[in-house]
This record gives structure tokens, sequence and C-alpha cells, in this order.
């Protein structure tokens, strides 16, 4: 039995530095990082007084020469080894009760910590990779375009926006519900990701994969209790220590501006310029988003100065086919990318 449990307490801890691993350094979620670790450190402590050791004989144990997986993504590596821990869980949960019940009951504990640390971790991971295609970020938005809301996207879609904001400030909630949902569809056919401007009940409702917030709107620590964790986040700042203050509330990015000077909307404060960007930048780890008055010439220095993405309105909306501008802002985009 202890040869057993010896075999699943290695291939538990193993698995779950694995994943602590992938929570640490590729997420830099650091109360991630600490629950995992947590989670480790508490196995290694109940089966401490065990001396394992004594039962252990890696020279005849025929598992060794198992075959290996391969994966195609991260997530197919943290689901592997989260199952290896918890199906290692299981068995030493399963055999300890010969013995050792309490120890059993332990190990069960553990068992479904892990389950949740698993969820946890996967969701961060799909967060992460849709916050990948922030690049070029248009908000689509029916009043500035003159065009019906359908068309926006639709073609922004067929041009390879992958991100995209609706916003809708003139419709009741009804029609807004109505539009929304109609935007998911088209945006799900295209994976891309959809971001509802202001309204945290409606992006639930559709199932849109987050929210964009502004000063006026429900706090990002609020928004997040009724979201949950595996929707993103975004808020409008208009300084570098709104920037720094929205991240450390929990925002997934910040869009700052305006950089340059815009016509999309009024009442804004001076454009901030470059400065300020390439100075938030270096203040925090999460992702940003330049806006207001972003041109195609201005991709080179943006993309100097750290951002994650550029937020684009009339750049795409205003005047021309919406299709054949959105392919000339995401080329851009990707040219940056690659040099």
């Amino acid at each position: 039995m202890w040869q057993i449990i010896d075999v699943n307490y290695n291939r538990a801890r193993e698995g779950i530095r694995v994943v602590e691993e992938v929570a640490r350094f590729i997420l830099k979620d650091t109360a991630l990082t600490q629950e995992i670790r947590r989670l480790r450190h508490s196995l290694q402590k109940i089966l401490s007084s065990f001396p394992l050791y004594s039962f252990r004989n890696a020279e005849t144990d025929i598992g060794k020469n198992f075959s290996s997986l391969s994966y195609a993504h991260l997530s197919e590596l943290v689901k592997a080894n989260f199952s290896r821990a918890e199906e290692s869980l299981r068995v030493m949960e399963e055999f300890s009760r010969l013995e050792k019940p309490t120890l059993s009951r332990n190990l069960m504990d553990l068992r479904f910590l892990a389950y949740q640390l698993e969820k946890q971790l996967l969701s961060c991971l799909a967060k992460k990779d849709k916050l990948a295609k922030i690049g070029i970020y248009l908000i689509a938005d029916e009043r500035i375009a003159g065009k019906p809301y359908e068309e926006i996207v639709g073609k922004a879609l067929e041009g390879g926006i992958r991100f995209l904001q609706f916003r809708d400030k003139s419709s009741n909630t009804r029609e807004l519900w109505e539009k929304s949902f109609i935007v998911r569809e088209l945006t799900q056919k295209y994976s891309a990701v959809l971001i509802i401007n202001d309204r945290v009940d409606i992006a639930l409702s559709i199932n849109a994969d987050g929210v964009h917030l502004g000063k006026e709107d429900l706090p990002v620590k609020e928004a997040r209790k009724i979201l949950g964790e595996e929707k993103i986040i975004g808020l409008t700042v208009r300084s570098r220590v709104e920037a720094i203050a929205g991240i450390e509330e929990g925002a997934d990015y910040v869009s700052l501006g305006p950089v340059f000077p815009t016509t999309s909307k009024k009442d804004l404060p001076p454009p901030l310029g470059l400065g300020v960007l390439k100075k938030t930048r270096k203040k925090i780890a999460g992702v940003l988003v330049a806006i207001g008055g972003i041109t195609l010439p201005f991709l080179p220095e943006l993309k100097k100065a750290g951002v994650d993405g550029v937020a684009v309105i009339s750049g795409i909306l205003r005047e021309g086919d919406i299709r054949k501008k959105a392919q000339e802002w995401v080329k851009a985009w990707e040219r940056e990318e690659e040099a």
C-alpha cells in the first residue's frame, strides 16, 4: 500500500508543480500561484510523517517505461497535469482508507481544492488567449458610422477584426439586448472577442466575453463580483495614476487616452501624447490600450511606446469600405508586431 501512496504522492506533487509554474511565469498571477503552492505544501505536510522513500523502488517500477503525451496548446498541458495530480490524490485517498482514515479525508479535501484551482487556472488562460487578440480594437458605434450595426460588425469581422466593443448609447435596454445578441452571434462565427460597453447586465445575459466600464459605471470590483473571474473587464482611464489604480482594482485592460486630438467624443481632456503612454507602460503589467485620435501613421510609434492594442473608431467606421479599412488596419498592426 505504501509503495502505491509513494508513487502517487510523487505524481501529484510533480503535476502540481508544473501548473504552479504556469501560474507564476506565464500568467504572472501572484494570488493564484500562492494558492497552488499552498496545495503542494499541504500535500507535503500531511504526508511528511510517513517514511515513503523507504518503500520507493524506481528501478523496478514498470511505469518508467510508459510513453509521454504531447500537447498542442498550453491548456492541454495544464489539464493533463491537473488530471495527473487529481487522479493520484484519489488513489492515495482510497488506499489510505485501509489504515489511515484521517489521512484519507485530508487527501479528499486537497483533491477538491485541486478541482477548484484547475477551473480557475484554465479560465485565466482562456482570458489571456482572448486578450492576445486585442491588437486593433474596434469600437462599433452606429452613430459614428452612420450605418446599421449588423453591417458595421459584419464588415469589420470580414476584414479581420477579432476584438470588438459594441457601443450603443441611444437604444433602450430591450433594444440593446436584442442588438447585442445578434452581435454575439456574429462574433462567435469568427471566434472574435466581444466586449459590451457599460452594461454588465447585457454582457452577462448574452454571454459576451466582457464589459468595458467608464467612470460613471459600476466599479471594477463590483462588476467582477457579477461577471466572475473568467470575463474580461476593461476600463477607460485618463492618466497614468488612473491606469495604475484600474489595474490594481482588477481591470484586465485599461484604455488610456485621448492620446491625440479626436472628434469621436466630446468633452475630453487635452491629448496625453506618447510620453504618458511610455511612462504608464513602465508602471503596469496589465494590458494597455491606446485610444483617441489614432490614425494609421501613428501605429509604429504607439507600438514602440509599448501598447498592447489600439482602440479605433473613426479610422475604420467613417467613410469608405469598412471591410477594406479593417483589413488595412489589421495588416498594419501585424507588420508592427513582426518588425
